[in-house]
């Protein structure tokens, strides 16, 4: 999840960034 989200961070795209902690938000709220 955490590893995820910093290899997005590292391409330094903010727009992937985003959408894979939203991702990860909506999971942790669904479940």
């Amino acid at each position: 999840m955490c590893q995820a989200i910093s290899s997005s961070s590292a391409s330094g795209d903010p727009a992937a960034v985003s959408k894979a902690i939203n991702a990860v938000y909506a999971k942790m709220v669904g479940n």
